[in-house]
């Protein structure tokens, strides 16, 4: 048998530049409440931000993200918890966003993406929980050129709208962001209202409602100051949230959303998520046909 050498020139005829990315550093941001810097070894920089959460004023705020064109890009962040723990964030003041986190270290952190608008010049983005310990952060990254797919959806926290009477937020393992509102119903001021539910252009929209009840409770929703409409829900948990998807009749810019039972208790609410325009009927009887399949929408 022969065991000849063949010599193999290897040669590339195209070269795929690197993603663009540039990182920003927890510990050189600016640090409210009871926000702290830490030493951590395996963290970028040797330093990490900790105490986040448990309250709207212990936060990180990078105030210099720069990107050079409006757009979606990817942001990449680096935090580190033991057990799970979520994390908000919010883009130039616009609506807070919840990321749900696992490790197994407060001193090992790990990496998740999600997609951001981010305008041309200097941005701000916001870290922290206002209801529930946040993770420790590590660095942010942004990636990419603008040209990410934009978010599916916008979702509204219940922990971060406007609640009155007996409604309070309160843990809940499972809920996004880590907490729900509960004490809903039973009298006309114990509700929630979304207070900027924005869109861009007038029109029938998707709303997600995600709820926790064990059985059966009902709901009235009012859009704008609207006609009241009651929904039935129906659930088996107090502590794992169910969702149900209804249309809702949006104006342009800025809604008011309002949930709550002036006679009833209500289920408690996580969070609600608006998804893109639908064909246009009557809000009204959009929600009413679909009380009748709504044990088809819970999960």
């Amino acid at each position: 048998m022969g065991h000849g050498v063949r010599l193999v020139k290897v040669t590339t005829s195209e070269v795929t530049d690197k993603e663009d990315s540039l990182g920003y550093e927890a510990e050189f941001a600016s640090l409210d409440g009871r926000a702290v810097l830490s030493t951590c070894k395996p963290c970028s920089g040797n330093n990490k931000v900790m105490k986040l959460g448990s309250g709207f004023s212990n936060n990180v705020t990078f105030n210099n993200v720069y990107v050079e064109k409006s757009g979606t890009y990817r942001m990449e962040i680096n935090s580190a918890t033991s057990g799970p723990r979520d994390l908000f964030f919010q883009v130039n003041g616009g609506p807070f966003s919840s990321l749900k986190f696992g490790g197994g270290s407060f001193n090992l952190p790990s990496s998740t993406t999600v997609p951001v608008k981010l305008k041309e010049g200097y941005n701000t983005i916001q870290f922290g929980n206002p209801t529930s310990l946040a993770p420790d952060l590590d660095r942010i990254a942004i990636i990419g050129e603008g040209s990410a797919l934009p978010p599916t959806s916008t979702a509204y926290e219940a922990e971060v709208a406007a609640f009155s009477g007996t409604a309070i937020p309160s843990y809940c393992q499972y809920c996004s962001g880590g907490s729900m509102v509960g004490n809903l119903g039973g009298g006309s001021d114990n509700a929630v209202t979304f207070t900027n539910v924005s869109v861009t252009a007038a029109g029938l929209y998707q709303m997600e409602i995600d709820y926790l009840t064990n059985g059966l409770g009902s709901v009235f929703i009012s859009v704008n100051d609207g006609e009241q409409i009651e929904l039935d829900l129906n659930g088996n948990s107090t502590g794992l949230p169910t969702s149900i998807v209804i249309p809702v009749q949006l104006k342009a810019e800025s809604n008011i959303i309002r949930f709550g039972n002036d006679n009833s208790e209500a289920p408690a609410l996580d969070r609600i998520a608006i998804s893109p325009t639908m064909e246009p009927v009557n809000l009204t009887t959009a929600i009413l046909g679909n009380l009748c399949t709504s044990s088809a929408f819970a999960s």
